[in-house]
């Protein structure tokens, strides 16, 4: 598999996971919102793809996944498709 065209795929298209929970944007958008009522500090929305970049990595370094490494690029994908709209 080329990781980088199956992430811009999870990323930039509509696939199975995304009619299923909405887009990264959507669903990370409502991560955020949660953890700012459970925690009562500002969660953001990139706060939750540096977050989940961070779990995929601390996963890695114990036990190689492709998996993991794709993820990640997805969420960097994502996390830049949001900072370009800035």
């Amino acid at each position: 598999m080329n990781i980088l065209e199956e992430a811009n795929k999870i990323v930039n298209e509509c696939t199975e996971r995304s009619k299923l929970y909405g887009t990264y944007r959507e669903c990370n958008q409502r991560i955020a919102d949660l953890m700012t009522i459970l925690t009562g500090k500002q969660i953001t929305l990139q706060d939750v793809f540096y977050l989940e970049v961070s779990m995929k990595l601390a996963r890695e370094v114990q036990f190689h996944k492709e998996e993991n490494l794709l993820d990640i690029v997805a969420y960097i994908g994502a996390l830049n498709n949001e900072l370009e709209k800035q």
